[in-house]
């Protein structure tokens, strides 16, 4: 893998950022959004929300929003155009990792300490939720620059 916007979210995830953290943070500053309050509004979204292992944090980092969401209630086009995306997105990640909940993407539980440290023995992180990492900031960048390339046309 040679895409650094992935490289550096996988490298912020294994120094203690959850994994809605680690997405974030590597498209934050670009859109505006300062790190610190980035991290703050993805602190609970890690382990599939407080570790209840709903949907992933990674898949679920509010990127899309950041990039194509609506600054106004009334931005009616905005609303819906993020919305097709972010479907579209859910879709493709359902598809490549079997689900789109942290349990899917980990494939073990993680709500006893007992769990987090067995996931931890087996080093679960790194082969099961480096690669989600990876994939989400890929096609996040590909949209991003999707829409950066839109942009340069119509000027």
């Amino acid at each position: 893998m040679n895409n650094p916007k992935a490289l550096l979210a996988i490298e912020n995830f294994e120094n203690g950022m959850n994994c809605a953290q680690s997405v974030i943070s590597v498209f934050a500053n670009d859109h505006g959004l300062d790190l610190s309050v980035a991290l703050k509004l993805t602190s609970t979204l890690g382990g599939g929300i407080g570790r209840k292992q709903e949907i992933c944090g990674a898949i679920n980092a509010g990127v899309l929003g950041l990039m194509y969401g609506n600054q106004s209630p009334n931005d009616k086009e905005s609303k819906e155009q993020t919305s097709v995306l972010a479907q579209q997105f859910l879709t493709k990640m359902e598809k490549e990792f079997g689900g789109l909940t942290c349990r899917h993407v980990l494939g073990a539980s993680l709500e006893t300490p007992y769990d987090r440290e067995k996931v931890g023995e087996q080093n679960l992180t790194k082969i099961r939720c480096n690669p989600c990492i990876a994939r989400v900031v890929s096609i996040l960048g590909q949209l991003e620059e999707s829409k950066t390339s839109s942009i340069r046309q119509n000027k």
